[in-house]
């Protein structure tokens, strides 16, 4: 990412860290003589009611799990017609409100915050736009950590748990990509355990077997990533254990999930997530299953207000959450299911989202499709497709009005420099349509996945 270069650091790590007194294993995650080279520092910014706040969160989940999922969105749907702008003049009954989506929040973020939500300290989350246009969540130090009790909950039902305190390290984050930013944290939730976000891109490391040494050394509880990533660290062949894995960003495979579990010797989650409100549903075993009771779901016709009823297959919406930034009311994500209900519990079936694409490259190797949607971030692009074609040449196509060609052109070719292909020629196709209503993928390829 190459606003990374520019990037200068705003707050110290007292700032970053209020919660935590002792900051010594930070410190020795980022100066390991193995670690690669960090680009960042970041830090979770929960002060002690912060980290009460994310424990009292986990109790609430707990206690709504045993009550009704309509009695907590009647609630909820009051609370937020009085207190969140955008909402005010909603209809009185939950089962009369209008759908909503990206683009009602691209438009006017802030009608969607409650007038009760503290308006100090807040943070502010940029998606790269991979499948349509960027979008930026604002949100707090609480709610950016919610995710964790969210994971705990969910792997307590296989009995395990995340690793807390200092000396161990919690989570890994593996990447695989050209640039992105990485860093070595911990979590004030997990008593001061580690968090650390890497890169396996040989260029971030000093030496060829430092990925493999820091991160067998650190012996990481949860490894997060996409199924990109997960490839590449099988390929590395790092017989790390942890205790579990967590995919996301994009649909893991049945074979690969099958492929992880054997290498690595534990359960894998494919965890379906929005920057809008995170983690939605897992997947474990091929059985989806929604994995908060903070959120409600329901499936709506495609371009339609109507809610359909169960088993019937459509778009996925959904409301509820835990963000006082961006209390969500029939949210449609662009992705679709259907949902069955089953004693108590929810699961999502016929899910289609978003597929793990890679290209490959007629010398061998392959480019990360989320490089290009990181170069084509800063030009706002309304909706953009790239296919790769059987001769490994790409096809572009980009909707909106603006005559963008020659900046996106620049965009590309910058990435297949980077890769080393900036002979593979690229093309633009017609435009893509404005209004579908149809999930346009922004990468495909004739080749198999």
């Amino acid at each position: 990412m190459q606003g990374n270069k520019t990037i200068r650091p705003v707050l110290d790590d007292s700032e970053r860290f209020p919660g935590l007194e002792d900051l010594r294993w930070v410190y020795y995650l980022r100066q390991h003589p193995k670690a690669p080279l960090y680009n960042f520092k970041s830090g979770d910014r929960l002060d002690s009611d912060g980290v009460e706040r994310l424990h009292g969160y986990k109790r609430t989940l707990r206690k709504l799990g045993g009550t009704s999922s309509l009695s907590f969105i009647r609630a909820f749907y009051k609370e937020a017609r009085s207190d969140v702008p955008a909402y005010r003049n909603y209809p009185a009954d939950f089962n009369d409100a209008p759908s909503m989506n990206r683009d009602d929040l691209r438009k006017a973020p802030w009608d969607y915050v409650k007038d009760s939500a503290s308006l100090e300290n807040i943070l502010c989350y940029a998606t790269s736009g991979t499948t349509g246009a960027p979008l930026e969540v604002i949100f707090d130090a609480t709610c950016a950590s919610s995710w964790l009790p969210q994971v705990e909950l969910m792997l307590e039902k296989e009995g395990l748990g995340l690793e807390k305190g200092a000396g161990t390290t919690a989570v890994a984050l593996i990447c695989y990509q050209l640039e992105t930013l990485t860093y070595a944290s911990a979590s004030s939730y997990l008593e001061g355990s580690g968090f650390i976000k890497v890169n396996l891109h040989p260029k971030q490391w000093r030496a060829p077997s430092d990925a493999s040494d820091y991160l067998l050394g650190l012996d990481p509880g949860l490894l997060t990533g996409d199924p990109l990533a997960f490839s590449a660290l099988m390929e590395l062949e790092i017989p790390l254990r942890p205790r579990a894995m967590i995919s996301s960003a994009m649909t893991l495979s049945e074979g690969l999930a099958v492929k992880l579990e054997e290498y690595f010797h534990c359960p894998v989650y494919d965890v379906y997530s929005m920057t809008e409100c995170r983690n939605i549903a897992f997947k474990r075993r091929g059985i989806m299953e929604k994995m908060r009771p903070d959120l409600y779901l329901e499936i709506l016709a495609p371009g339609e207000e109507r809610v359909l009823e169960e088993g019937a297959w459509g778009e996925l919406a959904v409301s509820g959450g835990n963000n006082p930034y961006l209390p969500l009311i029939r949210y449609r994500t662009g992705d679709f299911c259907r949902l069955r209900n089953q004693r108590g519990r929810q699961f999502l079936e016929d899910f289609q989202g978003r597929l793990p694409v890679r290209f490959p490259l007629p010398h061998g190797g392959w480019i990360n499709t989320i490089d290009f949607s990181r170069a084509l971030a800063p030009l706002a692009l309304a909706s953009f497709q790239i296919a790769q074609q059987r001769d490994f040449s790409l096809v572009v196509r980009y909707g909106g009005r603006g005559k963008l060609s020659r900046e996106i052109g620049k965009a590309i070719g910058g990435v297949l420099e980077q890769y080393g292909a900036e002979d593979l020629p690229f093309i633009f196709g017609e435009p893509l349509p404005e209004i579908s209503g149809k999930k346009i993928c922004s990468f495909v390829t004739e080749f198999e996945r």
